[in-house]
């Protein structure tokens, strides 16, 4: 009885002292609705793309970043299907300009990247 006691009073005593730190917490606008998610994830291609470089086929000239942008697309692409029209544009370019800018091929001096 006695343990069951000591328990209850340190567990009080730990959730009052972090009380006000949670109160203390900012708290931020969480997006609630799906066109809200979907609003957010075009935006963010947008910015993407503004790093995206044709010529190269790839995001500031990054194998790994881009493997990432890549991914990130795909599921857009995926959920939005007026999106995938873009996505596509940027896929094919991509395969095309990068291993291009490779000399040809996919492989380069770092194993990880090879991957994608």
């Amino acid at each position: 009885m006695r343990y069951t006691f000591s328990c209850f009073f340190v567990a009080s005593i730990l959730a009052a002292l972090s009380l006000p730190i949670v109160h203390a917490l900012p708290l931020y606008p969480r997006a609630t609705s799906r066109s809200t998610y979907l609003i957010n994830a075009l935006n963010s291609a947008k910015v993407l793309s503004e790093w995206y470089s044709e010529s190269s086929g790839r995001w500031q000239n990054a194998w790994w970043n881009s493997a990432n942008a890549l991914t990130t697309l795909a599921s857009l692409a995926q959920i939005d299907s007026q999106y995938r029209q873009t996505a596509n544009l940027i896929f094919e370019n991509t395969f095309t300009a990068a291993a291009a800018s490779n000399g040809g091929h996919w492989v380069n001096h770092f194993y990880d990247d090879e991957g994608w």
